[in-house]
């Protein structure tokens, strides 16, 4: 059922709540200290079903927090199609829950991305992980696992922040930008061979870059 303004501006609200709490109890857990805004979710979830196809399809998204990519996904996936949701925590989990409870083909997860290790291969991964705020080995180790779980040809969608850096420079110390340069020098290299688009969503705070990346075979590492 599509939800009113009020509703909309409810769970909104309410979604805004958790995320600052986490974001200030576990800074290095939460990236962001508001939801995606819809501009960022229609982007990062642009080749969901990008292809008409009689075929189910699954799809993984990674790092769901309180849903904000959830929601624009099961709106662009079939009814035959599958959704697997992992979420590290247990807080955003149970919010998961409850949102999507009466979703047939929306299964939740709770643990670490790097655990996950399913018999299926994704079309498609949304990935909401902080990459921004990840040490550079971890950042490393989830690319390389999302590879993995990605079918041939299927995409792995991801976004940074612009700025955000500064900002938890700003507020947390200059530790957690030690390594950004090194970071984002392994995560170029990577995704250059599979680049499908990179768009600028400036309206989103803090404005977020968000890459889209083909998986081929002949390119992989």
């Amino acid at each position: 059922m599509k939800k009113n303004v009020y509703e909309r501006i409810k769970d909104y609200l309410t979604d805004s709540l958790v995320f600052l709490r986490k974001f200030f109890k576990e800074p290095r857990q939460v990236g962001s200290i508001l939801p995606s805004s819809d501009f960022l979710a229609e982007e990062i979830t642009r080749y969901v079903r990008s292809e008409a196809s009689s075929k189910p399809q699954c799809y993984l998204e990674a790092g769901a927090g309180t849903g904000a990519f959830t929601e624009y996904i099961l709106k662009k996936m079939a009814p035959q199609d599958h959704l697997d949701i992992i979420e590290i925590d247990e807080v955003f989990c149970e919010l998961l829950q409850k949102k999507y409870k009466l979703h047939k083909n929306v299964h939740i997860h709770q643990g670490s991305i790097l655990d996950w290790h399913p018999l299926i291969s994704y079309e498609g991964i949304i990935s909401s992980l902080p990459f921004n705020a990840f040490e550079p080995a971890l950042v490393q180790e989830i690319l390389l696992h999302y590879q993995l779980l990605t079918k041939e040809g299927g995409v792995i969608s991801y976004f940074e922040y612009q700025g955000f850096l500064e900002m938890k420079k700003i507020i947390f110390g200059s530790q957690m930008r030690k390594d950004s340069l090194q970071k984002a020098e392994w995560i170029a290299k990577f995704s250059a061979p599979y680049i499908l688009s990179r768009e600028t969503i400036w309206k989103n705070f803090p404005p977020a870059i968000v890459h889209h990346l083909r998986m081929q075979s002949f390119n992989r590492l």
